[in-house]
């Protein structure tokens, strides 16, 4: 069973290339399609998820994200970044050196290929593990590295300064069981 995780309770099977394909698909659609991905019926992005994120350690930088399930099927993965925001960019600085989940889901660093921007993806391995509509789920943690004291301002080697992951505006995906995929902005914690 490559790449498939089982359930012994319920004989569900989390196809976990199957998931990350529709991912990876969603994320190829033009941004007009992204924005408005149904979920049931006419719900948008920000009406069918929610992500908060807050800051829970400093040395190092730890943060906790929370996904809220607002549509009507649960949500089997969730996703952190874009391939068109900075802070994304896989530098020694932004690349976290830990990513854990609750009970039940399995993070992972993505890196494109052919690229200089990454993902942190989360995935439900076992059914009775998404988040539900209608609930949350904390639990979802990054830990990233020191950050070095600078007195100047590095660039990339297109030109573009070099930013600090800020993952209380890092862009998500969710997709829910039906396969339908949501994209919104991770709002901070209050």
């Amino acid at each position: 069973m490559s790449g498939r995780h089982r359930d012994k309770s319920s004989g569900w099977r989390a196809p976990a290339p199957f998931l990350v394909a529709v991912y990876l698909l969603a994320c190829a659609a033009p941004a007009a399609t992204r924005e408005t991905s149904p979920v049931a019926g006419k719900e948008a992005a920000t009406e069918s998820a929610r992500v908060v994120a807050r800051r829970v350690g400093d040395l190092p930088r730890t943060f906790e994200l929370e996904v809220e399930n607002r549509g009507s099927s649960p949500i089997v993965l969730f996703v952190l970044g874009s391939g068109e925001r900075p802070e994304m960019q896989a530098i020694a600085e932004n690349i976290p050196l830990e990513i854990s989940g609750p009970e039940g889901w399995r993070g992972t660093k993505v890196f494109e290929e052919e690229s200089i921007f990454m993902h942190l993806l989360w995935e439900a391995v076992e059914r009775d593990r998404a988040v539900a509509p209608g609930k949350k789920l904390a639990g979802f943690r990054v830990r990233m590295p020191q950050l070095p004291r600078r007195e100047q301002q590095l660039y990339h080697s297109d030109g573009t300064p070099m930013q600090e992951l800020d993952l209380p505006s890092a862009p998500f995906t969710v997709c829910f069981a039906g396969g339908a995929c949501v994209h919104g902005k991770v709002e901070p914690a209050n």
